[in-house]
Formats: C-alpha cells, structure tokens, sequence
C-alpha cells in the first residue's frame, strides 16, 4: 500500500475530469494528500476529493502565496475556517516559513499567517503539511511552545539536515522523503533519513506540472522507485518498509480506518 502525502494534485488534472483519464487512475499509489497553497486552490482540492476515490484535501496558504492574497489575514483564516466546518479536511497544508521569500513576505508577516493557521490545526484536531526554508529554529520554538505542543504533522521537503530532522521528530513530526532521494549525490539527505529511521518517514512525489510531464505521472510513478531506494538505504525488505512507511502515513493524516 502506497500513500503520496503532498502532491500539487489540482495543478495535475481538473477536477472535473473523467477518473479514467486523470494521473492517478494508472497510478500503484493507493491514497493521496492533494495539498493547497491558496484560498482558491483549497476550494479546487476540496471539490477534486470530493469526486475521487483515494484523495484526501489539505487546504492552506503557502508562505509564498501570502503576497497575492486579496483578504486580510482575518478573512482568510475566516474562510479558512467555515471551509473545515463544512467539509472533510484531512489536513491543513501546505503552509508554513520561507526565509528566502522574506524579501518578498517579511518573516514577520509570514510567521503571523502561519501561527493563525496553526491556531485552526489545534482548534480543530488536524495534522499538517509544512513547508520550512532555514527558518527551523523559528518553526521549533513555535512547536515547543505551549500554544503549538499538540500540534503533528509532516516536514515536507525537509533539508535542514539529521540533527534538526530529530528535533523535529521530537515535537511529534514526520519527515517527508521526496524524489531528490533518488539522486545519489544528494549525501545530507540520505543522512538525515537514515538519521530518523523509518518508524519516522512518510513518502512524498511534492508532483507539480512541468513542460516534460504536464500530467504529473511520471512523477507520481517515483513514489514506488522511492519506496524502493528507501528499502535499499536502510537495508530493510521493501516489503518491511512499505507496511511501516504507510502505518505513519495513515497515523499522522488518521486515515487508517479507511484503509486497513
């Protein structure tokens, strides 16, 4: 059993498509996270995991996408809101910190937005997809304070190296092992997932449309050839890895019960 927990899914294929035409229906993955980075684009999500099997919506703000929001903080993380009270929300995400936008989002105004999403997580009981860019240490004061400690989720994209991965996984998250595994030269990121071990990883293909696979498949067919490479590093049966890697997938986003 295969589950992607962040692929850009509504970016793939339109909502309205015929399941056997959409990137998922030839796919080996069993469940997917479709993950949101605007107000309208959780709309998009929610309306796509609605009409198909085996998705499941987070909805959010990206740290990048703070800059073209047309509503105050306020109103967005009022419809944020009436949006998780009238629909099946698996997770919030992706949302998170990105030192590299700051030119474009202050730190400040970025870290106001998140902590108001992070606010809708614990109000309501739900995991999150975060996106991080050196902004770890921030991010880890944030989860060990007092208003933040209950919060689970997943790092996707995670490279901020084995020791933070650990702390991380301290506070309670999970690190997502992307397709830049694949790449043999990629030594930290190898490091830090055999740092954190298996009992603390999820698989993700972060799938997003591009001139060579406009369609998303041939990303989303890496989940497996990750698994794969994964199984090798850790020297562990595929087999082993895949049972494990999915028990956390479905523990983390609470899907379990409708897959075991």
């Amino acid at each position: 059993m295969l589950f992607d927990t962040h692929a850009h899914l509504t970016w793939c294929f339109d909502s309205n498509t015929h399941p056997a035409q959409t990137p998922t229906s030839d796919s080996e993955i069993d469940c997917f996270l479709a993950v949101s980075i605007t107000l309208a684009d959780s709309a998009q999500t929610l309306a796509m995991a609605n009409g198909f099997p085996g998705i499941r919506s987070a909805i959010g703000i990206h740290p990048w996408f703070i800059d073209q929001s047309n509503d105050t903080l306020d109103d967005a993380m009022q419809k944020l809101s009436q949006l998780v009270e009238k629909q099946k929300i698996t997770a919030l995400g992706e949302i998170g910190l990105d030192k590299a936008r700051a030119d474009k989002t202050d730190l400040g105004v970025q870290q106001a937005w998140f902590e108001a999403q992070l606010k809708l997580a614990v109000q309501f009981d739900l995991p999150v997809s975060l996106h991080c860019f050196k902004a770890w240490n921030e991010m880890l004061r944030l989860f060990k304070s007092e208003a933040y400690t209950s919060v689970r989720g997943v790092m996707h994209g995670f490279s901020g190296g084995p020791e933070m991965a650990k702390q991380f996984v301290d506070e309670g998250f999970l690190i997502g092992v992307g397709p830049i595994f694949l790449n043999q030269n990629a030594r930290r990121y190898h490091d830090t997932v055999k740092a954190v071990g298996v009992d603390h990883i999820v698989l993700e293909t972060d799938a997003q449309p591009n001139e060579a696979d406009p369609a998303c498949r041939q990303q989303l067919s890496q989940l497996t050839e990750l698994l794969e490479a994964v199984s090798r590093a850790l020297s562990r049966s595929r087999e082993s890895v895949e049972a494990q890697v999915w028990r956390n997938s479905c523990e983390i986003f609470k899907q379990a019960n409708h897959y075991e």
